[in-house]
């Protein structure tokens, strides 16, 4: 009877754990596209590219609640990543999605990530860059 007991708590200890560790995650994410449409809806997404310019959804579940996100672009490498591009965006604090070009011309993996109000990051997505000559 003991070790069932045991069992319970320590199977709800890992539901814990697992609901802690996917809290602290960006809840939104960037979408990388050829393209958006007229509707703001993606068209022809993915997370692997021929080099060139990408353009980057972001489409947090809450408001932006300011004016301007800092855009950072990481390019990952074992171990490391290393920013290789910063941009601003101006925003609507009230607006849900936006888009920014990225100009990606190095093969390789990269990371984005959006910081909003206070440096909170908002949003992250990752893409690869492929050489298709």
């Amino acid at each position: 009877m003991r070790n069932s007991r045991h069992d319970v708590l320590y199977i709800l200890l890992c539901i814990g754990i697992y609901v802690v560790c996917t809290g602290c995650k960006a809840d939104t994410t960037v979408m990388f596209c050829e393209g958006v449409s007229s509707e703001g809806k993606g068209m022809q997404c993915g997370q692997v590219f021929s080099s060139g310019d990408v353009t980057a959804l972001i489409q947090p579940k809450e408001r932006f609640e300011t004016d301007t996100l800092e855009v950072k672009v990481f390019e990952e490498r074992k171990n490391q990543s290393d920013c290789v591009e910063t941009m601003e965006l101006s925003v609507s604090p009230d607006a849900r999605s936006a888009t920014v070009n990225i100009p990606l011309y190095n093969e390789g993996k990269f990371s984005v990530r959006v910081f909003g109000k206070e440096k909170k990051k908002v949003a992250e997505g990752t893409i690869e860059i492929v050489d298709t000559y």
